[in-house]
């Protein structure tokens, strides 16, 4: 297939990526020229995953006048007030109908529900947001094995599946992936059921460890047994979720319908984050003259976001209490403001963050943390992973 993709953002791009995987022609639009300037040149100012690439795929700032055979909007539908803006997407809509009157378009970006009759003006559309983690799209765009699809007409189905192409000639993994095929609103509420239920999931962990800190008992093997249920796997508790999606649109599903449920989970998240940083700080406290390494700012390894960081969250805590801070992530140029108040503590390699640390705090897992030298200080490994 020819498909027009609208969006190179930081899930636009690796879904492209991931396309030219699929043996499809890409051509992606999208209205930032810099950005498009840079992909032109083959430079990638996103810094792409570890399967992304850029090369195969063509850039532009406007619709070109070829005729693909299926258009993809995969831009920002951002939060407000807890209701999803869907304005990007009626854009970009728009656009392509001003093109092409009749192309079959797939909109990808999460919506928010009371928006589907909105952005659905036509039977010639379908809905279909992808399960993907920032910083793993491409491996999870090829090898999800749950598709959601939304459409208006059972012969929409042929045309989703040569979108995907779901076929063992492509796939690395041998799992089949199932498609959950219903109307776009369902679908709608489909995807934000998802990520509201994974902030819970994170909630529960974190209710459970607070009791058995409280009684004293083995948080391993009270752990081990819920992952191991295969009706449960819950993994361990920590750092609420963060990144663009889970928080947002545990908001989203807020405003929807409100319940205790939700409030008391939005409770627990807060009193976690609180509980986390005054954990780190009490223990830093009773180490004499505590020189500090914050490894990480990013909320998962190559995802390009900061939002609800936990590096930098502890680190300004130590940092707002006099306490020596040095600050290290790979993305940290690209993600992290050049106005934010930490920028100074920024150091230019992990190796230079902890030259001169006796304490290292890890909270994102990167891959080049596993390799470090900590011996001789007192390391807190957030992630459990490093």
């Amino acid at each position: 297939m020819n498909i027009l993709v609208l969006g190179a953002g930081k899930v636009g791009l690796p879904i492209a990526s991931a396309l030219v995987d699929r043996q499809h022609g890409v051509w992606v639009v999208d209205t930032n020229a810099a950005l498009v300037d840079g992909f032109v040149q083959g430079v990638n100012p996103i810094p792409c995953e570890p399967d992304g690439r850029i090369s195969g795929i063509s850039f532009s700032t406007n619709i070109p006048n070829t005729y693909p055979d299926v258009a993809y909007i995969i831009v920002p539908t951002p939060e407000e007030n807890g209701k999803l803006l869907s304005k990007y997407v009626i854009q970009a809509r728009d656009e392509i109908r001003a093109h092409f009157k009749d192309l079959f378009i797939i909109v990808g970006s999460t919506l928010d529900p009371a928006d589907v009759p909105l952005v659905f003006t036509d039977s010639r559309m379908a809905y279909s947001p992808p399960l993907i983690r920032l910083g793993h799209v491409v491996q999870d765009f090829l090898e999800v094995s749950l598709r959601l699809v939304g459409i208006q007409s059972e012969s929409d189905l042929s045309i989703m599946k040569s979108f995907y192409a779901d076929s063992p000639l492509y796939r690395r993994s041998l799992a089949e992936c199932r498609y959950i095929i219903g109307d776009p609103l369902s679908i709608a509420i489909a995807k934000l059921a998802i990520n509201t239920s994974l902030s819970l999931k994170v909630a529960w962990a974190n209710e459970v460890h607070s009791v058995v800190q409280a009684l004293g008992a083995d948080s391993r093997v009270v752990f081990e047994t819920l992952h191991a249920e295969p009706r449960i796997q819950i993994g361990y508790s920590g750092w609420p979720p963060s990144g663009p999606c889970l928080p947002r649109d545990l908001e989203v599903w807020t405003s929807m319908a409100s319940s205790p449920l939700i409030e008391r989970a939005k409770i627990v998240h807060r009193a976690a984050v609180n509980k986390i940083i005054a954990d780190t700080v009490r223990m830093i406290s009773e180490i004499k003259n505590p020189r500090v390494a914050v490894l990480g700012v990013t909320y998962n390894p190559n995802a390009m976001d900061i939002t609800n960081s936990q590096g930098l969250a502890i680190a300004n805590e130590l940092f707002s209490n006099g306490c020596y801070v040095r600050i290290y992530d790979p993305a940290f140029g690209v993600v992290v403001p050049k106005a934010h108040r930490l920028v100074s503590l920024r150091a230019s390699s992990a190796k230079e963050a902890i030259r001169d640390a006796n304490v290292v705090i890890i909270t994102t897992a990167w891959d080049e943390f596993k390799s470090l030298d900590y011996s001789g200080r007192f390391v807190i490994d957030l992630t459990r992973k490093v």
